[in-house]
């Protein structure tokens, strides 16, 4: 596997100033997210990611380790109504769900926007 920043690297990818990406990758979100930092700072880079039980499973250290990333990289989280979601409201509600639901929902990625 490589990472978007590596394919933009050796050139498999020329980005142009405005990037979307859809990731949907069983909980392996955050790892991806890790692979992206150089894109996220040298383009306009927005995300659509799944937020899911599966994602707790593959991290030790999720909450604190996302809002570092977060903080680290100027970056915030919104639902699909472009309103903000604070990284621990989003692990109390991921915790809250029943057995029958897996994923909290898609939420967007990107630098905090002047809405």
């Amino acid at each position: 596997m490589e990472s978007i920043d590596n394919l933009i690297k050796k050139k498999f990818i020329k980005p142009k100033e405005n990037i979307f990406i859809k990731i949907d990758i069983e909980g392996y979100e955050f790892y991806a997210l890790q692979g992206l930092i150089k894109t996220i700072n040298n383009y306009n880079v927005t995300i659509l990611f799944e937020f899911s039980k599966k994602i707790l499973q593959n991290h030790s250290n999720l909450e604190k380790e996302l809002f570092k990333f977060l903080n680290d990289n100027n970056l915030r989280i919104y639902n699909l109504k472009f309103i903000e979601q604070k990284v621990k409201d989003l692990f109390l509600e991921i915790n809250k769900l029943n057995k029958e639901h897996e994923v909290l929902g898609n939420f967007i990625l990107c630098k905090a926007l002047d809405i």
